[in-house]
């Protein structure tokens, strides 16, 4: 029970940071994709695999990290949710737009994510595990994006 009062707490409080601190910029403008590609997401057992035109970049992820991603990509449902579940509930409800995922950064080993999140006429960006940006993208139907110039770098080619 604690787990899941740790989890609904960081809920509410993942909702006030969005309903109080977002960004006002009037009507947001359609977030650009410059220097970002779209990847298609796969599950090699623990290993997830991003995929961008020629280029492909495999993370080694924890176990509940490749069960939800898993779950995201076959679009199964469990009896119980997890939480990018829970999360993709929280922001159907409350008329949150999940606006673009994309993972931007690779610092000291570790890559990071942004999402960027839309209610009515406010827009914010909030700092993201990638496997986090990608669980809730997979819920929304919303594209994940990889910054091309770290792709490139980083990226085993494929083609």
């Amino acid at each position: 029970m604690k787990i899941g009062l740790v989890a609904l707490s960081g809920v509410a409080l993942f909702l006030l940071v969005v309903i109080s601190r977002p960004t006002d910029l009037g009507v947001p403008p359609e977030i650009s994709s410059q220097g970002f590609v779209p990847v298609s997401i796969e599950m090699n057992g623990s290993d997830m695999v991003l995929t961008g035109g020629c280029r492909s970049i495999s993370m080694t992820i924890s176990e509940h990290q490749a069960i939800s991603i898993a779950s995201g990509l076959n679009k199964e449902f469990y009896i119980r949710p997890l939480t990018h579940d829970l999360m993709r509930d929280v922001f159907e409800n409350y008329g949150i737009e999940l606006a673009a995922a994309r993972i931007d950064s690779f610092t000291d080993g570790v890559y990071t994510a942004k999402i960027y999140v839309r209610k009515d006429s406010k827009i914010l960006e909030m700092d993201a595990r990638p496997t986090d940006a990608v669980g809730l993208a997979l819920r929304m139907d919303v594209p994940v994006y990889f910054n091309e110039e770290l792709l490139g770098i980083n990226g085993e080619k494929t083609c």
